[in-house]
């Protein structure tokens, strides 16, 4: 996922996230820096899946068994809900912003970078 200013790389297979600056670096800090960023980013990701496994906690479907879970407490118990209303009405408006933009052709082919970022209003 691309922003205006940085973007994501999420793997949920293997339950990483990696923030990519959106801005290059001067110089040949370009072909330096951002590798050791990810290294160290990928290093983080991987120690806590290694304390996810340890605790017994590292199971495909986690987040979706403990947003129902959440969502079941919020209505027995009283708990806030796990996602509130208006994130997801946020998530819902940037979603539809995005099925509009590939429908309208703005997106790029599939493994292609992009080379302006698409903003999503809301």
């Amino acid at each position: 996922m691309y922003g205006s200013k940085n973007g994501l790389i999420m793997d949920e297979r293997q339950q990483t996230l990696i923030k990519v600056k959106g801005s290059p670096y001067k110089s040949y800090l370009e072909q330096f820096l951002p590798p050791w960023s990810y290294a160290k980013q990928y290093a983080m990701n991987s120690l806590s899946n290694m304390k996810k496994f340890l605790k017994a906690d590292f199971q495909e479907g986690y987040s979706m068994k403990f947003l129902v879970q959440s969502f079941y407490r919020s209505i027995s118990d009283g708990a806030p809900l796990p996602i509130p209303y208006s994130e997801i009405r946020r998530t819902a408006r940037i979603m539809d912003e995005v099925f509009s933009q590939l429908r309208s052709g703005a997106g790029r082919p599939a493994g292609e970078l992009p080379q302006h970022q698409y903003s999503v209003k809301g």
